[in-house]
């Protein structure tokens, strides 16, 4: 892609924000390196935006790139401690795992006992069976709590972009596709209804309006980890209950009736 040296200027300016998730990648990040960073969900698409309008029409909201730099902050923190989360329940099923078994081999150990194949490999399948249960339902959980929350980010940092670029209110609708918002509430919609049309018949400005919507986002997305995290750990503890421990109940179920 061609930028005017002055577009270069900005370019290279502001997207030093994105050296975050390619951490090796050089300190000298350049236009013409651009295409080869690595895709991170929207906000890739949000500075291409950015760096067309700048083509196009010369000029570029600069504070557009702050907004993003700070969702961009706010989404890896948020990618972290979801990824957090699951790890931390893996590692619990393998240390769970290691006891269990640990208390296998001391049994037989102690009791000079050699258990059938069929049992150890029950054991092993239920533990397998179990942590693949809990992946599923992390996985599960995960889309039903966060359902649509990146959609109404792109959307609100695309409307924020385009609207701060002062397009016409026809363009800024169709791009962002603000009006193709889906899984918003009755109150939401209203709220979102009243401020274009202050915007369109009226011309106030809405740019608090349109952080106060991002805010907002933001709040519930933190809201949602935390039901997240509240389901996750039940569902935590019925797979170590019905999964890891009851595989140890079935080796002791089968070791008492063969020592009885």
């Amino acid at each position: 892609m061609f930028f005017p040296n002055d577009s270069a200027k900005l370019i290279d300016k502001h997207l030093e924000f994105l050296r975050w998730w390619r951490p090796h990648y050089p300190f000298e990040l350049s236009i013409s390196k651009w295409s080869n960073l690595k895709k991170y969900k929207f906000y890739t698409e949000l500075v291409s935006i950015l760096l067309n309008f700048q083509r196009t029409y010369g000029h570029c909201p600069k504070i557009c790139f702050a907004h993003i730099r700070d969702g961009l902050f706010k989404q890896k923190d948020f990618d972290t401690k979801l990824k957090r989360i699951n790890h931390n329940g893996i590692v619990q099923f393998i240390l769970v795992t290691i006891i269990v078994w640990f208390m296998v081999a001391m049994s037989i150990e102690s009791l000079s006992w050699s258990p059938p194949a069929e049992l150890l490999v029950l054991l092993i399948l239920l533990q397998l069976v179990g942590i693949i249960f809990y992946k599923l339902c992390s996985i599960f959980m995960e889309r039903r709590v966060f359902k649509g929350v990146d959609a109404r980010l792109r959307v609100f940092y695309t409307f924020l972009c385009l609207y701060k670029g002062q397009l016409a209110y026809q363009e800024v609708i169709g791009q962002s596709g603000i009006k193709t918002l889906e899984n918003l509430t009755k109150q939401q919609k209203e709220e979102l209804a009243n401020m274009l049309e202050r915007w369109q018949k009226l011309g106030q400005g809405i740019e608090e309006d349109i952080l106060e919507l991002l805010a907002q986002t933001w709040l519930n997305l933190s809201h949602g980890l935390e039901q997240f995290l509240q389901l996750l750990g039940a569902i935590r503890l019925f797979t170590l209950v019905f999964f890891f421990l009851s595989s140890y109940f079935c080796f002791l179920a089968y070791l008492m009736n063969t020592l009885i």
